[in-house]
């Protein structure tokens, strides 16, 4: 047993589902269905029982749901005050940041809002991909994430900048060198893609499919820092938003003239969960201080 079989647990009782509660927590539903199967297997108990097309709570996992959530809930409590306790700070914000939006803007936001908030601010940063973000959000793991624009109904999304997209090509490419170049001259390269299922790798599976772009994908990875290097190592080409950590690379980056799409950054909070004063305030902060830029 592990806490995300029990926070898959708690979401497949939400939506009774298996389909659906795999799309939200961003997981294969062969995977969600050995978890659970894992799960009852050390309680001892079948936990739901086939309904039509879904599943239900059985009896005992009815009982067992309450238990689930209100251990959830107070080990999300404990965790947040043993880090004021251990750091003695007055207030404590966690956010998710996904890589593609770290800036020296963010940088700049929180060190603002240290200096302005009336007593100590403890901020814990945590990276991962959007899709891994977006879970941690809905488990409570962090208050508040920034990460590319994602729709779900339960989060709450403000923009805050966008970032262009640019090309990034293996050392001695025929591109190498290039200025800028446009979409069509990118017809039969192969690249390096973003994992199946993020939002980048929908965004640019739609901008190849608008442009007729005849493209070889010839890996894939869940983060900038992999596509990256294997960019490096001659797999292939590379397309994702300019950010600081694209920058920092030593790759000639090659903005794309015409792809027609930015990627947004946003910073998300879920609608139907109440934060700490501290993480409202940044949240009202870098929302305010984006538009001032």
């Amino acid at each position: 047993m592990n806490m995300n079989h029990l926070l898959y647990f708690q979401v497949l009782a939400k939506y009774e589902h298996y389909g659906k509660a795999a799309e939200e927590l961003h997981i294969s539903q062969p995977s969600l269905s050995k978890a659970i199967r894992n799960l009852e297997l050390d309680l001892g108990v079948e936990l739901f029982e086939k309904s039509g097309r879904g599943v239900r709570l059985s009896g005992q996992g009815i009982q067992y749901l309450d238990y689930v959530e209100k251990a959830l809930h107070e080990l999300r409590l404990g965790n947040e005050i043993l880090r004021y306790e251990k750091a003695s700070f007055d207030a404590f914000v966690s956010v998710g940041l996904a890589l593609s939006a770290a800036s020296p803007e963010f940088s700049r936001w929180m060190a603002d809002f240290r200096s302005a908030f009336r007593g100590k601010v403890f901020f814990s940063c945590k990276n991962g991909t959007t899709n891994q973000l977006v879970l941690a959000l809905k488990n409570g793991s962090v208050d508040l994430i920034l990460c590319s624009e994602v729709k779900d109904p339960r989060i709450e999304m403000t923009p805050l900048y966008s970032n262009d997209l640019v090309l990034l090509v293996p050392p001695g490419h025929r591109f190498s060198g290039r200025k800028r170049i446009r979409l069509r001259e990118l017809d039969g390269e192969s690249f390096v893609a973003h994992s199946r299922g993020s939002v980048l790798h929908d965004m640019l599976a739609d901008i190849y499919r608008r442009n007729n772009l005849n493209v070889s994908i010839v890996s894939e990875a869940d983060e900038n820092a992999a596509i990256i290097a294997m960019v490096r190592a001659g797999f292939g080409c590379g397309i994702m938003p300019r950010s600081e950590e694209v920058g920092r690379s030593g790759f000639g980056v090659i903005p794309i003239r015409d792809s027609g799409f930015e990627s947004s950054i946003c910073i998300g909070r879920m609608k139907d969960r109440e934060i700490s004063e501290a993480a409202s305030a940044f949240y009202r902060h870098v929302i305010r201080q984006s538009k001032m830029n």
